[in-house]
């Protein structure tokens, strides 16, 4: 298979359903080397392999280095290049991957239309998006926000944002409200809040 580095494949057609895999079910190989997990996926008949992690913590690329099926596949975790000449292409969209950007990537981009990410399989419908007031948020001033779950967000990374809002006027930070509430709420806090300070709460 020949990979074209820097090209963009757009994505239209809806493949309906695949034929049923010749396995399924979840193999646990944490106490398996690359090199082992790598040869049980080849065993297996594995097509294609998605690497959901990329680098980020715990991840495993020398899985695909060592070739864990024919086609491999970045997917959802890292939407940057893995760099590496194993992985064939990177899902994504216009917007995590603009139109001119497929130079910067070792992949061959595969654009979905909308968004690249899949959310919901019972194909509801978007909501419509919610003014500022609405939404909680002050009428004027810059938006910056992460709706990661907030196990990611470090005391050394919340500092950093807190010096970034001091130095931007009228700027707020809006965050998914931790998992310990467990209330799916937003939290939004504003350019002069510090570490400790008592953030205001926004839908």
């Amino acid at each position: 298979m020949e990979r074209v580095r820097g090209k963009r494949i757009h994505c239209e057609r809806d493949f309906g359903v695949l034929d049923e895999p010749t396995h399924i079910g979840f193999i646990d190989v944490r106490q398996q080397s690359d090199r082992q997990a790598a040869l049980l996926a080849r065993q297996l008949g594995t097509d294609i392999a998605v690497d959901l992690m990329g680098f980020t913590a715990n991840s495993r690329p020398n899985i695909f280095a060592f070739r864990a099926a024919p086609l491999q596949v970045n997917y959802l975790g890292f939407p940057g290049t893995m760099g590496a000449p194993t992985i064939d292409y990177i899902i994504a969209d216009k917007v995590v991957i603009p139109p001119g950007e497929e130079q910067f990537y070792d992949e061959q981009v595969v654009t979905l239309p909308g968004c690249y990410q899949v959310n919901d399989d019972r194909g509801r419908p978007i909501a419509q998006r919610p003014g500022r007031a609405e939404a909680g948020l002050p009428s004027h001033g810059f938006v910056f926000c992460n709706f990661n779950q907030s196990y990611k967000l470090t005391p050394g990374v919340f500092a950093s944002w807190m010096r970034i809002l001091s130095r931007v006027e009228g700027s707020v930070l809006w965050l998914l409200e931790g998992s310990e509430l467990v209330t799916g709420e937003f939290i939004l806090v504003d350019g002069g809040a510090h570490l400790g300070g008592s953030p205001t709460k926004a839908r």
